[in-house]
């Protein structure tokens, strides 16, 4: 019995069924077809399998059905990064469980998943790099559904990649830029935007910042007398209903940085540890956290840095209102200086740095890219606009100034 064996046995009402048998592990597997037809393609798909001994049953189930199994299975801390959960469940609900929630797992092939890419890439405000991600998320699923033994192959082998131009999006502020931004920035609004700024620090490392570094768990914190931002965690608030955080436990937890590249120690410039010295020396809390609440806790970044105006008239209000103020947003829009991320911030630390002629190596240690393509690709840009002043270095090294013809 190495293919199987087709029995054909008539029914009451006097039709035809063909039943397959196939022998695995040694138990019989029966199977039941219409057709012979049918039976016989059946045997043929699986008697490769059967014979080697890598027979698996497929087991059925739609999309969604398999999605709250992956849920509880795969969408987890410490498997994944809280930040990380949002992200894939955002994902599922707004667009891949709408799209295949109804379908089997076996039915949705390449050429469903490509109309669903092609519907995707003409959505308004819908970038290929955020198209790449929903399909890089579904393969993933798929990926488990197959070694669950869900499905036998994978449709995503059958679908190309999107394809994704580098484009460079932060904004590197200029001097007087940055002093316009600080300016309207009450006293713990400021250190923050310098730590950013002169560190060169995630977001969510700079609000795990702590003094000192004496707990069991490994912390971030200034090392003053090193000289140095020792970046070891990030901060993570569990908000959204895809983090499962129970009754009682803290809205906020530490995480590993973004990569293990990093993790890592930053130079503190001259200016920035003045700074966080004097702040130190106002701080009432000189042991914990550096940017914390009144009773102790992290700071919420969202409220720090993403605060919107809910109406056109509470903008102008933001615009107009005197004294000092203790969002990001509101300071940019007192800045008058157009649209700036609180992430341009980092961007400007790593454009300056090159600008001055930084060792590109040093730039992707200090702010932690996980590699020197990755370095390349943000900040290798400014490069070409001193193509001109390099190439008449060059001529100067090589020859001399005396054999350089004036331009």
């Amino acid at each position: 019995m190495a293919r199987g064996t087709i029995v054909a046995r008539t029914a009451t009402d006097g039709s035809k069924r063909y039943h397959t048998v196939i022998r695995i592990a040694g138990k019989q597997k029966w199977k039941m077809f219409d057709k012979k037809k049918d039976a016989e393609e059946y045997l043929d798909r699986h008697s490769t399998d059967v014979r080697d001994g890598t027979y698996r049953e497929i087991k059925k189930a739609t999309f969604a059905d398999y999605i709250k199994h992956w849920k509880s299975t795969y969408l987890l801390v410490p498997k994944l990064k809280p930040s990380t959960i949002n992200g894939y469940g955002s994902i599922l609900d707004k667009h891949l469980v709408p799209e295949f929630g109804t379908s089997q797992l076996q039915a949705i092939d390449a050429s469903r998943i490509t109309s669903f890419e092609a519907r995707l890439l003409q959505t308004p405000d819908f970038s290929p790099s955020t198209v790449r991600n929903v399909l890089k998320l579904l393969g993933r699923i798929f990926a488990n559904a197959r070694k669950e033994r869900y499905l036998r192959v994978s449709p995503m082998l059958d679908v190309e990649a999107t394809k994704v131009e580098k484009t460079t999006k932060g904004r590197a502020l200029k001097p007087e830029e940055v002093q316009k931004v600080l300016a309207p920035c009450d006293d713990t609004l400021r250190m923050i935007v310098l730590t950013a700024l002169l560190g060169g620090l995630r977001r969510a490392e700079v609000f795990a910042l702590h003094w000192k570094d004496d707990s069991k768990e490994p912390r971030s914190y200034v090392d003053l007398k090193e000289n140095v931002i020792r970046v070891r965690k990030a901060l993570f608030w569990l908000h959204g209903k895809h983090q499962n955080r129970k009754e009682g436990e803290p809205h906020f937890t530490y995480t590993t940085p973004k990569s293990k590249a990093s993790v890592r120690d930053v130079p503190l410039s001259p200016m920035l540890k003045r700074e966080l010295q004097e702040y130190y020396l106002r701080s009432t809390d000189k042991n914990g956290l550096i940017f914390q609440s009144g009773n102790g806790t992290p700071l919420d970044p969202n409220n720090v840095c993403r605060w919107k105006p809910a109406k056109k008239e509470s903008r102008k209000k933001a615009i107009v209102r005197t004294g000092p103020v203790s969002t990001f947003t509101a300071a940019v829009e007192k800045a008058a200086i157009g649209p700036v991320r609180f992430h341009d911030l980092r961007h400007t630390f790593g454009s300056v740095k090159l600008d001055q002629g930084t060792n590109i190596y040093d730039i992707q240690r200090w702010m932690g890219h996980s590699s020197i393509q990755v370095t390349i690709d943000i900040y290798g840009h400014p490069v070409t606009d001193r193509g001109q002043e390099e190439a008449v270095k060059s001529d100067a090294f090589l020859f001399g100034k005396k054999n350089i013809a004036a331009g």
